[in-house]
């Protein structure tokens, strides 16, 4: 039985079972047979019509018809769907515009900061092949499926067993070569961003830039000079950088690899002269420089971070368990409501 507890890598065919028919107009309904009555606090008729709407979806998304299995496939979870509204909404358990929109905001930066919420809009509409409202309706749907898992599920979710120390080690030995830092650079920068700019405003603010430099000896007590009044200056900002890794592919999409290679050729301390990024234009100053190594168990993962490797092992670990374990949880809860409610399939009329 298809279940809609799936982790997302299952693709977009289960991930689609869960979108929301808009309702017919009522003197269509006449016309169209019901495949399936679905009753749990209510009664909801899941119409031929509903379901042919649904396996169009996916025909569309794989390139041919569905089998029988898999349009059966499609009407269970157009059961669970339905099944999961009725309980969440008799348990007073909702996804509220607010929470909606903070994880959407939390998926579109998981994308990298350079990614605006028009680029993401775009993004979802080309990889996923929904329109965006019907992805916002989708991922309403998913996140009060997770909810009512959450809250009908908690002492099971809450007491899963921490993994031991053996286990902990095992996993380090088996990925040791994986724990490891890149060459590692961390700076801090005069900068100017150009994201909304032209081409000619992008000229005019490296040449703002310059003038600011050029006016100094160029030594590291004028670079602090500037960077300390950054604050009260209209002309740039100023900010530490962190640590930059050498090799980071996202890193060198979002500032160019010109940019990233100019802070690596810099000595420590060492002050660079205007440096132009995909983003902005820069006067940089090198505080620290990193050659590659491998990391033991207590080793902070990141420079500047607090977490290790043994913490970060914990988190994988645990998270893996918590997935697999909300994956029972969620079939169990769902075969407890298929008990209690009442759902009549024609079978004949599929």
């Amino acid at each position: 039985m298809a279940t809609i507890f799936q982790q997302r890598k299952t693709a977009v065919f289960l991930a689609l079972c869960a979108l929301v028919l808009l309702a017919s107009p009522a003197s269509a309904q006449i016309l169209d047979r019901t495949v399936a009555v679905v009753r749990l606090e209510r009664t909801v008729n899941i119409g031929n019509r509903a379901l042919n709407r649904q396996a169009a979806l996916f025909e569309s998304q794989l390139g041919r018809d569905l089998t029988a299995e898999e349009r059966r496939e499609v009407l269970e979870s157009m059961i669970n769907d339905e099944l999961i509204a009725q309980a969440a909404a008799r348990s007073g358990i909702e996804v509220s515009d607010s929470q909606l929109q903070q994880f959407i905001d939390q998926e579109r930066r998981g994308l990298g900061p350079a990614v605006s919420e028009e680029q993401f809009r775009m993004l979802v509409e080309q990889q996923i092949g929904l329109a965006f409202d019907d992805y916002i309706a989708e991922l309403r749907k998913q996140l009060l499926q997770q909810r009512y898992v959450q809250e009908t599920q908690r002492q099971r979710l809450e007491n899963i067993p921490e993994p031991s120390q053996s286990e902990i080690r095992q996993v380090f030995n088996e990925n040791r070569s994986e724990f490891i830092n890149p060459a590692l650079v961390r700076f801090r920068h005069l900068y100017i961003d150009t994201r909304n700019m032209n081409e000619a405003q992008k000229d005019a603010a490296a040449q703002r830039l310059e003038r600011v430099w050029s006016a100094t000896d160029g030594s590291e007590d004028a670079f602090t000079r500037l960077f300390q009044n950054a604050s009260v200056s209209d002309e740039y900002d100023a900010a530490d950088f962190g640590y930059m890794p050498q090799n980071d592919r996202q890193i060198r999409q979002i500032y160019g690899s010109d940019f990233v290679d100019t802070a690596f050729d810099l000595a420590a301390n060492e002050i660079s002269g205007v440096v132009r990024s995909n983003i902005g234009v820069h006067v940089m100053q090198v505080t620290d420089s990193r050659q590659p190594r491998f990391l033991e168990l207590d080793d902070q993962l990141f420079p500047g971070q607090d977490i290790t490797v043994r913490q970060n092992i914990v988190s994988f670990l645990m998270n893996e368990r918590l997935q697999t374990e909300f994956q029972r949880a969620g079939n169990d809860a769902l075969q407890a409501l298929r008990d209690e409610a009442e759902i009549t399939v024609h079978e004949s009329r599929l």
